[in-house]
């Protein structure tokens, strides 16, 4: 019997040891969090952004070494060059980045990367800063206008005291001749740039050149394409 009361004693100080230890384990590990709590912080979002005035030259000091500066008729903006890195070259290729992205970021970085490996010598470049669409004219409505001795004093007013509501509305018609202008006087600069690419490609003896545009780069590809045809056939 005294072994067995022995025995008993020593299962039962081996409990209370592993009792103590989950404890003690229970006790460091923190409580859960829960998610519906009003006190949780909410999460936070960082955005780091260079303004269009300032791409060129946050360009020129990533890249020191691939920057060129290109000059037309209406500007001086910076291109991205790379040559191949294959024995033989292939081409020359004008990458042209969408509207206010920046050719060594997103899609058009890996694009670039993968050029030169393919023996393509690269010319990446930026569109110019979209042009700010006018404001359409406010005009009153002759229809709904309401002469101050004309007012009905029963009536409520929003306005202030003594001035009677008028109608306003938004002549847009007026804004189109306008609004085609500032787009003309866009895609002439943005041609100018990927003309001065492609004469860039072709100063040191390519003869061999490929348009590449993404998003509105795309369309501006075409259309410099369909006036040069002669170039690309």
């Amino acid at each position: 019997m005294s072994g067995l009361k022995l025995w008993i004693a020593l299962c039962l100080v081996l409990l209370v040891s592993a009792g103590g230890v989950l404890a003690e384990d229970e006790a460091e590990q923190p409580p859960d969090e829960d998610p519906g709590e009003e006190d949780a912080a909410p999460p936070r979002v960082g955005i780091v952004s260079y303004g269009p005035a300032r791409m060129d030259d946050a360009m020129e000091a990533r890249f020191p070494e691939e920057a060129r500066w290109l000059e037309t008729e209406l500007e001086r903006f910076l291109v991205l060059e790379r040559r191949h890195e294959t024995a033989a070259r292939r081409g020359g290729a004008v990458l042209i980045a969408d509207s206010g992205r920046s050719p060594a970021d997103g899609l058009a970085a890996g694009i670039r990367e993968v050029l030169p490996r393919a023996g393509w010598h690269s010319v990446a470049l930026s569109l110019p800063e979209a042009p700010l669409e006018p404001v359409p004219e406010r005009a009153a409505a002759d229809q709904d206008e309401v002469e101050p001795d004309e007012a009905d004093p029963g009536e409520e007013n929003d306005g202030a005291e003594g001035e009677p509501e008028r109608a306003m509305v938004i002549d847009v018609l007026r804004s189109e001749g306008r609004d085609q202008g500032h787009l003309d006087d866009y895609r002439e600069v943005a041609l100018n740039r990927v003309g001065a690419a492609v004469a860039e490609l072709r100063n040191q003896g390519i003869e061999n050149i490929a348009l590449i545009g993404l998003g509105e780069g795309a369309d501006l590809a075409t259309r410099y394409m369909l006036a040069n045809q002669a170039m690309f056939m």
